[in-house]
């Protein structure tokens, strides 16, 4: 069993279904967060800040961070050469080539917290491994399904974006959690970053299909030409009902957005379930 680990951004959407899982491997978990949340097993939470330098314990051999990337890099410098495994996102290379200029400067940020958090390992001797999820489903918290689940129950019906024909691979939180430890458990990890999808590529029209229907709905999905929506789009973020919404996302709809999980799948054994569009409780219940 290792010693002791350390989850930054543990209250995240991921680390509900990780802290069920750390226990048993480590002796003593750690869980970093500025909202801690109620107590599991074998895990002690600590209010932290991230954007206050904080030093990490000598005793601590590996360090899991699913808070923003950028925090990353200055939590590297002050800390002894550990195992860490990070959380990024595939918006890194999805948007960078959006019709939206704030959506390719949120890619261009991204992208540069990934090469500093990369030199920052290679200059203090720690082992880095990135994981880039997809499309974050099962926590009922993320920008898309969550929000698809909502309007579907209380709707009954959909919109989307023209054809909305781009595919789209969810994946599950509990699924990354389990990609997480799978590269605890194997050292080949070390040094690559890996894209992490769902089992199943659909595209958006038949992602919001399946939402209705697994949630007991008749799959009423209507087209509604972009215009339409980009005032839409703007007021909900003007009005901060969506702040993360962009009129990028009408021009993404009509585009791929998936990943190759074979590397994954070669070097740690990553096997994520199929797509459920059910709206889940909030807890995440492990396979």
């Amino acid at each position: 069993m290792n010693v002791e680990c350390v989850v930054t951004g543990a209250s995240s959407q991921i680390g509900g279904p990780l802290l069920e899982l750390l226990p048993d491997r480590f002796f003593r978990v750690n869980a970093w967060s500025r909202k801690p949340q109620a107590e599991v097993r074998g895990v002690a939470w600590q209010r932290a800040d991230l954007s206050e330098v904080y030093k990490i314990d000598e005793t601590v051999t590996h360090l899991i961070h699913l808070a923003p990337l950028a925090l990353l890099a200055p939590v590297l410098e002050h800390a002894h050469p550990m195992r860490v495994i990070a959380i990024s996102t595939c918006s890194v290379r999805h948007k960078a080539s959006s019709a939206s200029p704030a959506e390719r400067k949120l890619a261009e940020k991204l992208k540069n917290a990934e090469k500093q958090v990369i030199m920052m390992a290679r200059r203090k001797g720690h082992q880095l491994t990135l994981l880039r999820p997809a499309m974050l489903y099962g926590a009922g918290r993320d920008g898309t399904v969550a929000v698809l689940q909502k309007l579907a129950r209380r709707f009954g019906f959909l919109l989307v974006p023209g054809r909305a024909l781009g595919l789209r691979q969810p994946v599950h939180v509990a699924d990354v959690a389990q990609a997480i430890v799978g590269c605890i458990d194997h050292d080949k990890t070390i040094g690559r970053c890996y894209e992490l999808g769902g089992r199943a590529q659909i595209t958006l029209r038949q992602l919001a299909e399946r939402v209705l229907t697994d949630n007991g709905k008749r799959a009423r999905v209507y087209s509604v030409p972009s215009w339409l929506l980009r005032p839409v789009i703007d007021a909900a973020r003007i009005l901060k009902i969506r702040p993360d919404w962009d009129v990028g996302l009408l021009d993404r709809a009509q585009k791929n957005q998936t990943v190759d999980n074979r590397p994954a799948m070669r070097d740690f054994g990553y096997d994520p379930r199929p797509f459920n569009g059910k709206g889940l409780t909030r807890k995440v219940i492990r396979r």
